[in-house]
């Protein structure tokens, strides 16, 4: 049995003139499934190998109450303030 912990923090809007856009960073210890549990939300598959020391933001075109929603997810290898508050600013 493994155990998995980490925390999700999203940012959502949603604006007339664009399709709403969801940023969402998942944070969590190496090994605990961030980057398998994101390519399976977004892809349906599942990666059995990966790079662990690879930080990737991930992209989908998802609807939601039949509107598009730009859904970005950024997959952490570390938990580097600076750079997830960049991502936040970036959206």
């Amino acid at each position: 049995m493994s155990l998995m912990s980490g925390r999700v923090k999203a940012s959502c809007n949603s604006g007339a003139a664009s399709p709403a856009q969801c940023n969402l960073v998942l944070l969590g210890v190496m090994g605990s499934g961030k980057s398998a549990l994101t390519v399976k939300f977004l892809t349906k598959r599942f990666i059995s190998q990966y790079d662990p020391h690879l930080e990737d933001i991930y992209s989908s075109e998802e609807r939601v109450d039949q509107q598009p929603v730009t859904v970005r997810v950024m997959d952490t290898c570390d938990q580097d303030i600076e750079r997830l508050q960049t991502f936040n600013l970036q959206s």
